[in-house]
């Protein structure tokens, strides 16, 4: 099934978007909680490790609504 244009076209924005700093901000946040969450619910993972993983997710959820603030002039 060919790709339309429609969806070629936001996906070259989304992509742009990501190049960007709040791209990238938000590309790091959504990766953290990815990470953390692949593992919270294998319990052979330590609970070190989950607590580092909480600690990296809490950390990029700070940078990436510092970005927001900034994008809305806050």
């Amino acid at each position: 099934m060919p790709e339309s244009a429609d969806w070629l076209a936001e996906k070259a924005r989304h992509d742009r978007f990501l190049a960007t700093e709040l791209g990238k901000t938000y590309a790091a946040f959504t990766k953290a909680i990815i990470d953390y969450w692949r593992h919270d619910g294998d319990e052979s993972v330590s609970v070190v490790k989950l607590k580092a993983l909480d600690e990296v997710y809490r950390e990029k959820q700070k940078e990436f609504v510092r970005k927001l603030m900034d994008v809305a002039g806050l």
